[in-house]
């Protein structure tokens, strides 16, 4: 019955859920309307704007799993009937956001000389590690299954590699820097996912779960807000504690800690000190010695690529690069264009971060030039 329950309220809210329409409604009818997915090509920020935060995905799947024929009496199977049958009509039209503490959903390498830092991956695992009870009644516990943001690949060495979203780089100029990035900042890394619910049913190995349809997923900063890795890409910081509260994440309060005036560690995720302050702190736009510091970082990613092919030339990286540092854009340009040196040039420029600004985007252009 508490499932009945928690279906037919559950219908009766989405039941209910419009926008307000009053004079000057046909401003706001561009608008996406809450829960309403947003267009393909929009920045992650504009999809996530556009879902409903959750915390129960379960409650979300119940109506795709549930089977009403469990109810006892012919009035509560009646109810969970009509109360399915809108929930499977209308939750595929909207989209919802969970942040998912699964420990699957975040992959951070051993230390990699190759790109001077880590390699980390985010997965669309909402629960990959600790299998959820979907649907049941007051009688059955109901299914434990897995839930992801899409069916796993085949290929995958791993239930977490087969649902893989994205992968990038965080580099840094020395291995001390690094080793505190993964001590101080790894800890405060969450996964925030984008989605439509969905009904697919999968396997995978010994492994049984569902999939959601994935809109959007991010890596960030929970301390800061600084996007770590995002597809598609974020314009702005993601949120965090409001000042004062960092004692709500162990890891923001060990920063929060540190005496003061101590240097926090600094990250390729902005290529800057993350110790706060303000927006009027910020410059305008990007220097130059803050571009080639940050190019810097990528530098050996870079070299890398004329190491397998061997092949000299020049590449020019042009970017795009959004008021928080996250790439938005980016070509290659120059002799090796097209070539599969100039392609994995590309790749490696793509791990690129950048000191945050005050400007909502800047565009330049920097050179590699390959040779012994």
């Amino acid at each position: 019955m508490r499932k009945l329950a928690a279906l037919s309220l559950f219908a009766l809210a989405l039941a209910g859920w419009r926008a307000p329409r009053a004079a000057g409604a046909e401003a706001d009818a561009a608008k996406p309307a809450a829960g309403a997915p947003a267009a393909a090509g929009d920045s992650f920020d504009a999809i996530a704007a556009a879902a409903t935060r959750t915390n129960d995905v379960a409650t979300l799947l119940a109506p795709f799993v549930e089977r009403c024929e469990q109810e006892k009496r012919d009035i509560d199977r009646s109810r969970c009937t009509v109360a399915q049958a809108y929930l499977r009509r209308v939750l595929p039209g909207r989209a919802f956001s969970v942040t998912t503490d699964d420990p699957a959903a975040i992959t951070v390498s051993e230390y990699d000389g190759g790109v001077r830092g880590f390699r980390v991956a985010l997965s669309g695992c909402i629960a990959c590690t600790r299998p959820v009870a979907i649907g049941g009644t007051d009688r059955t516990a109901g299914a434990r299954r897995m839930i992801t943001v899409s069916a796993p690949r085949k290929d995958g060495s791993s239930l977490s590699s087969a649902v893989e979203i994205a992968r990038g780089a965080v580099g840094f100029e020395s291995v001390p820097e690094a080793k505190r990035w993964l001590t101080e900042v790894r800890p405060a890394l969450r996964a925030e996912l984008v989605f439509r619910p969905a009904e697919e049913e999968w396997t995978f190995g010994a492994h049984r779960g569902y999939a959601l349809e994935l809109l959007a997923g991010r890596i960030y900063n929970r301390c800061t807000g600084e996007i770590v890795l995002s597809k598609p890409p974020s314009q702005g910081i993601a949120d965090r504690p409001p000042p004062g509260r960092e004692h709500e994440d162990p890891a923001c309060a060990v920063r929060a800690a540190a005496p003061a005036g101590s240097a926090p560690p600094r990250t390729s995720t902005d290529g800057t000190d993350n110790g706060g302050g303000g927006e009027e702190q910020l410059p305008g736009e990007l220097s130059k010695s803050a571009i080639a510091e940050s190019m810097g970082r990528i530098r050996a990613q870079v070299f890398a690529c004329y190491k397998k092919y061997q092949v000299p030339g020049n590449v020019q990286l042009s970017y795009e690069v959004a008021g928080n540092g996250t790439v938005q854009s980016i070509r290659a340009g120059g002799a090796l264009e097209g070539t599969p040196t100039g392609d994995c040039v590309l790749e490696a420029g793509k791990n690129a971060r950048f000191p945050p600004f005050q400007a909502p985007t800047q565009k330049f252009s920097y050179p590699f030039f390959l040779r012994n």
